[in-house]
């Protein structure tokens, strides 16, 4: 049941077990109960707006971007989170007749899973699944690149990445890994951006870093791998068999991008962090070559580059999962992927890039931070 509240939303919902929980939207709102065994717990605070209604007590749809998480308050650790209540669903009309445009083709409409809010964005269930409950989340109108979406369209897109990667952890997944292979020398199968959601499970791969290669060989239907494509295949050694770099071959790498940065008088920066810490590793200030205008981002190069260009972009305050991003800082972060992204492919004469995220240890994820990697990509190299 739920009922309006002055301009606010209130959910009631049943959980089990004895704890402190806070259960908190994706916004500023943080409320905090003491539950018994078996409690109602009443959760205010989500704006009006993020939950259009077709009646007070009809079928509502919750923004997918805003999860709800229940974490026990005495440790950091996420006890679970739901994408949106139970029963509550969007549906498109017309879909069900159209199929779901992806590329030159369409999926069928019953592999959506969800849509966001502004119903720009969809998530789909992978026809192929890498593992199980792979999703896909795709923008509704059918572009390349992730440079030909609005601002809006793609803010839209990687707050429904987020929703669906907390609905992974919430459903048992210890971890995910998200890839977007962002152009055709990226690997993209068909020409409508999408990225991968893939939730992992400790042992689901006899070798971790497989999974690359698995979201790499991945096709939506086995016609798609009949196109010609300018991919070679990205090549992922042990991470003890990449070579560390000195701190003046980083310096020199980091200064090349912060020159083409200074010559793009539009983008707003602000002046390099004097410290910065990824985890509890302090890295080396000439890394550094990106701090947004908000100073909630930076972007520094890597220490074990697996192609000429690979950068990490990452908050400046160290969280694990994206999970734990509050929204400003989520829209933050990617928006300075987007500028970095264009930095280095312009520097590197690249047509594409891989994006990727391991959200969690079991999806590979070494330093406890959130990081996107950005790998530009060559036509053939």
């Amino acid at each position: 049941p739920f009922w309006l509240k002055r301009q606010e939303v209130c959910l009631q919902f049943m959980v089990f077990g004895a704890a402190n929980v806070v259960l908190r939207p994706w916004s500023s709102t943080s409320l905090t109960w003491r539950r018994t065994t078996r409690a109602r717990l009443l959760l205010c605070g989500i704006p009006l707006q993020l939950l259009p209604m077709a009646g007070v007590a009809g079928p509502a749809t919750l923004h997918e971007a805003a999860p709800l998480c229940v974490a026990d308050s005495a440790t950091p650790a996420r006890v679970g989170c739901l994408a949106r209540a139970a029963g509550v669903s969007k549906r498109v009309r017309g879909e069900a007749d159209a199929g779901v445009p992806f590329g030159d083709g369409h999926f069928e409409a019953k592999l959506i899973s969800s849509t966001s809010a502004s119903g720009s964005t969809l998530v789909l269930s992978s026809p192929q699944p890498v593992t199980p409950g792979h999703k896909l989340v795709i923008p509704r109108r059918v572009v390349p690149r992730t440079a030909d979406l609005t601002d809006t369209e793609f803010d839209d897109l990687w707050r429904t990445v987020r929703a669906a990667a907390a609905a992974s952890h919430g459903g048992g997944a210890e971890a995910v890994n998200v890839a977007l292979p962002d152009g055709p020398a990226a690997g993209q199968p068909v020409p409508h951006v999408h990225a991968h959601v893939v939730p992992r499970r400790p042992g689901d791969f006899q070798v971790n870093d497989d999974v690359y290669e698995a979201i790499e060989a991945w096709q939506p239907w086995p016609a798609a791998g009949d196109a010609e494509t300018t991919a070679k295949k990205l090549e992922v050694p042990p991470d003890g068999e990449r070579r560390s770099r000195s701190p003046e071959e980083m310096a020199a790498e980091a200064s090349s991008y912060r020159e083409v940065l200074a010559a793009m008088g539009e983008v707003e920066q602000s002046p390099l962090p004097q410290q910065q810490r990824f985890a509890k590793i302090v890295l080396d200030a000439g890394q550094l070559f990106f701090a947004s205008g908000t100073g909630l981002t930076v972007a520094f190069v890597n220490l074990k580059p697996l192609v000429p260009g690979h950068v990490l972009v990452v908050p400046r305050r160290p969280v694990a999962l994206l999970l734990d991003l509050d929204e400003e800082e989520l829209v933050d972060l990617f928006r300075s992927v987007r500028t970095v992204q264009r930095v280095v492919e312009g520097q590197h004469g690249a047509t594409a890039s891989h994006l990727g995220i391991q959200d969690g240890r079991a999806a590979g994820q070494s330093v406890p931070h959130v990081h996107v990697h950005i790998l530009p990509r060559q036509d053939g190299r």
